[in-house]
């Protein structure tokens, strides 16, 4: 290929190594702007007809999607904040450059980074939802030329200026789970994070994403909507992507926690926030039931008996650990009144021990969903009005 692709996505014939089609995600690569991060394949409805599509969010922030067949760009949008291009041209595939913004005539302050609106750390795709999640980031690049650059062996040799990261600070930093339409390449929605480099992502046919955080938690979303379902801590910051497998007919979903990576290495006081323990470790979780059934769910709607009924199954079987009325009498257990968890979190605690390491045993033997969900209804009717001591 003369002259050199940089950036390129490449279809390539197995058989005989010949390239069949290139498109070139960023020409000349002034920024660092990799396109070896993940490709996605599905079949997409686009303009009403199905397109056997390839996916990609690179490093530059736009998301693109190509037709896999012959490398036509069928659309391409900026996924996290671009400004060094307006947006990439429909007919040439080319992005349209910001002038100033190849910091050829001096300082430059450039989003996404080396870094990039997304990395390495997988994102996934449900064809139930028709959503892709990407483990994106925010984070301000500043960029100025090296004067006198020449060849050194052995030194990272861009032609950059590497004092203007001292600028890199805890303030321009941040991340996003982000639930991606490729289709109408449009935001669905996002779970914001306080820190950039968060793991990769998970989705699953129950409609669950899973993804572990920077800040050393593992988390499950409902796929379709974005609510948080469930969290635990890791220890570790988490930057790998889960795994899901049976044994036996039951669920596993598999994490490794463990800090690490360019980010890590590179982000000084930004990334030094992150992390927890030093140590990484193997986190492994099963779906257990019971479950609520059918017949289970459609009585979960309120009743006018739902806090009376409540308040009895509560002091039946929690009160004598979580207090009277709901009160916490002490600060080692919590006070369920003000909890924040959703009814599907408070009921795999309560009815499936989720939390028994932490001194919650199981409850399902004597209560089922509709129970669990009348003595949420309960407790909610308890809840301390702000400001109350």
């Amino acid at each position: 290929m003369n002259p050199p692709y940089l950036s390129c996505i490449l279809a390539v014939d197995p058989d005989t190594g010949e390239i069949i089609w290139h498109y070139q995600t960023t020409p000349a690569d002034t920024w660092d702007f990799t396109a070896t991060q993940q490709i996605t394949l599905a079949t997409l409805t686009v303009d009403g007809r199905e397109r056997d599509v390839l996916m990609q969010a690179p490093k530059n922030g736009f998301f693109y999607v190509l037709d896999r067949k012959t490398g036509e760009l069928i659309s391409a949008k900026n996924y996290v904040t671009v400004t060094w291009a307006t947006g990439v041209d429909p007919v040439t595939g080319r992005p349209q450059e910001i002038p100033g913004a190849a910091y050829e005539s001096g300082l430059a302050f450039v989003r996404p980074t080396p870094f990039g609106g997304h990395n390495w750390q997988s994102m996934s795709f449900s064809p139930k939802t028709g959503f892709v999640y990407i483990p994106a980031q925010e984070i301000q690049g500043v960029y100025r030329q090296k004067k006198g650059f020449e060849f050194q062996p052995g030194e990272w040799n861009t032609g950059v200026d590497m004092n203007s990261f001292s600028l890199l600070s805890r303030q321009v930093v941040g991340g996003h789970l982000l639930a991606w339409d490729p289709v109408r390449q449009k935001e669905a929605w996002r779970h914001p994070y306080a820190l950039p480099w968060n793991g990769g992502t998970l989705a699953t046919a129950g409609n669950l994403v899973f993804q572990g955080t920077a800040d050393a938690r593992f988390v499950a979303y409902a796929a379709d909507t974005g609510r948080q379902l469930w969290e635990e801590h890791t220890g570790s910051g988490v930057i790998a992507a889960p795994v899901s497998y049976l044994v036996d007919g039951r669920q596993y979903v598999t994490i490794l926690a463990g800090w690490g990576g360019a980010f890590a290495l590179a982000g000084g006081e930004a990334a030094r926030s992150a992390g927890g323990d030093p140590h990484g470790r193997l986190l492994t979780f099963a779906l257990r039931g019971p479950f609520p059934s059918e017949a289970e769910v459609a009585e979960l709607l309120d009743t006018p008996g739902d806090i009376p009924d409540g308040g009895r199954l509560y002091h039946e079987h929690c009160a004598a650990c979580h207090g009277a009325n709901g009160v916490a009498g002490g600060t080692s257990i919590p006070d369920l009144r003000n909890s924040p968890l959703p009814y599907e979190a408070f009921d795999a605690i309560v009815r499936t021990g989720t939390l028994h390491k932490l001194g919650m045993p199981s409850w399902g033997h004597l209560l089922n969903a509709p129970d669990t969900h009348r003595i949420k209804k309960y407790l909610e009717s308890r809840k301390e009005p702000p400001g109350s001591p």
